[in-house]
């Protein structure tokens, strides 16, 4: 009897690890298989930060990246880019395309003691890419397939920062 207690024990501790060590294995980036081509090449890409004159006005990121050479119907999705991710948007040239990371200033979180009082409060977004500072992973859809593409040596630009008055005096 005591034996059966004791392999049963053993075996309930082998079942909870293996379930741990399974659930650990599907937060990878499964499903999300690198291009080591795209069906287009990029020209260049750079990221620009930027700030406002005032605190109402915030600060964020901007993403550009210009393509050529490109073979097919594409269709872009997102930029994953340090830790973040956002909407690909065309530009009004030709064959550019930008993204906009704007950093939220407000802190509308919940902090209480009881853990249901916190259940309005908005978890970060974490990307499924582990990327260095100047790399990016730009998502597209060829033929109704979703593909994804990183971009290495992303150029940063100088912080952009915008007057705390209009020049121009118009308000």
């Amino acid at each position: 009897m005591k034996k059966m207690k004791y392999y049963s024990k053993i075996m309930s501790i082998a079942i909870l690890l293996f379930s741990f060590l399974s659930c650990g294995g599907s937060k990878t980036s499964e499903g999300y298989t690198l291009q080591k081509e795209a069906p287009f090449t990029v020209v260049k890409a750079s990221s620009q930060k930027w700030i406002a004159g005032t605190p109402e006005g915030g600060s964020g990121l901007n993403f550009n990246f210009q393509i050529k050479d490109q073979q097919g119907d594409i269709e872009f999705g997102d930029i994953y880019f340090q830790e973040k991710m956002t909407r690909v948007i065309p530009s009004r040239i030709l064959n550019h395309y930008q993204g906009y990371f704007v950093n939220v200033m407000k802190n509308d979180k919940t902090m209480d003691i009881n853990p249901a009082n916190e259940m309005g409060n908005t978890p970060p977004v974490k990307i499924p890419f582990k990327l260095s500072k100047d790399e990016a992973i730009i998502s597209y859809k060829v033929n109704g397939t979703m593909q994804y593409f990183k971009l290495k040596k992303v150029k940063e630009m100088p912080v952009l920062a915008y007057p705390k008055n209009n020049p121009n005096g118009i308000d």
